[in-house]
């Protein structure tokens, strides 16, 4: 059994390989597309989150009962978030594109919820389920009570990539990416169940105190990516309704590092908090996990072994044994309104469903003549939704200008930046920072007072005579 985290670079790969797909026909079977350096595509989207999270709460209570919500008694949201994405061919040799892509995604909210809920577990210990040398949860007596959360939460995460693409297939050969993310986020939680945990009685305790809580992530991840054989996502050319599996192995090897961090917990709780983590962590074969056992957690004092191979040693992500990579895809031709202002030919593709099943998934957007014909790019992402028999969009990341995306990912690392700039120093600023006027000025003094000096040794005025009876001293040798 493969751990969850393994296959989370292979999910990523994926996501970086559908961002490249390209298509150089609309009402014919996709072929190769020819990528030039310098072509350039960008998406993104900035969402008023407080007024989205309002309007999904407020306008049905269908969405209220999926989370056992009887009565909304008071809430507010304020906040946004923006996600951007900019993709550039940087380089191109006798094989390979090589494909730059570079984002920035940021969220700020803060959100105050009461409301009323019909299935909070009543305050008491109950006896737990053991299986094996598990203690799972009981089935808790419940009771309707009201319960109240404050929640303020601002997060960045940014990410450089370099992604190597087979000119003759597009398949993925590999890819190298680095990522950095900052979260800080607090919550007041007032009647809401804690939950405390002994394995050694399996006994599961409910309480309800009232916490302030803290969150904080700083966490630095580079990650390579090798596919062998390359990894053909597109399998050319692509037809409208057309299915295709995929395959590939992919081998890891990079560095986590940082901390994660919670505060306002009691000793207890904490404690039970990672007796949790061992328990879940204990009931995977052949994996064994060490450093996680107090806050805050250090990435480097953390080491994961499986099947006997070091994983992660210590902020290192050792190059693991190949990880089989199998994916079943499928494509849908639709249409789309881009940033050209012109409706262009899309597919859309996205995991394979068995016949006549409609599901939930993200699809990519292709367009076979965005930016120009032969030379099409990503167009964008899409949520699909099945609220009927066919697929809906719910949710877009739209194709922008690229200077568009350029421009949102600066903004949105100042604007969503945890730790805000230090403040300048307007001496230090002077001599240091762009056009370096303290500089010049400094180097032409010193120059006017160095010819100064030299003038004035050239240029001696001269010596009174001595008083008499006073020795005379012989005078200095020329300059």
């Amino acid at each position: 059994m493969i751990p969850a985290r393994a296959w989370l670079p292979a999910a990523l790969a994926l996501l970086l390989a559908l961002t490249a797909f390209a298509v150089p026909a609309a009402a014919q079977p996709a072929t190769v597309p020819t990528w030039q350096v310098g072509q350039e595509v960008g998406y993104g989207l900035t969402v008023p989150l407080g007024q989205e999270l309002t309007t999904l709460l407020t306008a049905s209570s269908s969405y209220l009962s999926l989370v056992n919500i009887t009565h909304l008694n008071y809430f507010n949201a304020t906040g946004s978030l923006d996600s951007w994405v900019d993709q550039q061919v940087t380089m191109k040799t006798d094989s390979a594109y090589i494909l730059h892509t570079v984002s920035a995604s940021g969220i700020k909210l803060h959100l105050v919820l009461n409301a009323t809920f019909n299935n909070l577990p009543q305050a008491g210990t109950y006896a737990g389920i053991r299986i094996g040398d598990n203690c799972t949860l009981p089935v808790f007596p419940t009771k309707t009570d009201a319960s109240n959360v404050t929640l303020d939460l601002t997060g960045l995460t940014t990410s450089d990539g370099r992604t190597s693409y087979a000119i003759s297939t597009l398949a993925i050969q590999n890819d190298t990416t680095n990522s950095t993310t900052q979260l800080r986020a607090s919550a007041s939680l007032v009647n809401v169940p804690s939950f405390g945990f002994d394995n050694t009685t399996c006994a599961v305790t409910v309480a309800y105190p009232s916490r302030d809580l803290g969150l904080t992530v700083d966490t630095q991840n580079g990650l390579s990516t090798l596919f062998s054989p390359a990894l053909d996502v597109f399998n050319f050319p692509i037809t409208d309704n057309e299915t295709w599996w995929a395959n590939s192995t992919a081998t890891f090897a990079g560095t986590e590092t940082g901390t994660i961090d919670v505060t306002g917990l009691s000793a207890q709780d904490e404690q039970a908090f990672f007796e949790n983590v061992s328990q879940v962590l204990g009931g995977i074969p052949l994996l064994s996990v060490t450093g996680l056992d107090h806050f805050p957690i250090d990435l480097s004092q953390v080491a994961i072994v499986y099947g006997g191979v070091n994983v992660f040693n210590h902020g290192q992500i050792h190059e693991t044994n190949p990880v089989p990579v199998n994916l079943e895809l499928q494509a849908t031709q639709v249409s789309q309104f881009l940033s050209d202002n012109q409706f262009h030919e899309v597919f859309e593709i996205y995991p394979a469903m068995a016949p006549g099943v409609c599901g939930t998934t993200i699809a990519a957007l292709y367009s076979p003549t965005y930016p120009a014909p032969n030379q099409g790019m990503i167009v964008g992402f899409s949520a699909l939704l099945c609220p009927g028999p066919s697929q809906l969009p719910i949710f877009e990341f739209p194709n922008v200008p690229p200077s568009t995306a350029r421009g949102n990912i600066q903004k949105t690392k100042t604007d969503y930046s945890v730790v805000p700039p230090a403040q300048g120093n307007a001496i230090a600023d002077f001599f240091l920072q762009a056009p370096y006027w303290g500089l010049l000025i400094l180097v032409v003094a010193v120059a006017a007072i160095v010819a100064l000096l030299v003038m004035r040794r050239r240029r001696r005025p001269a010596r009174a005579s001595p008083a008499a009876g006073q020795a005379q001293t012989p005078p200095p040798p020329p300059p």
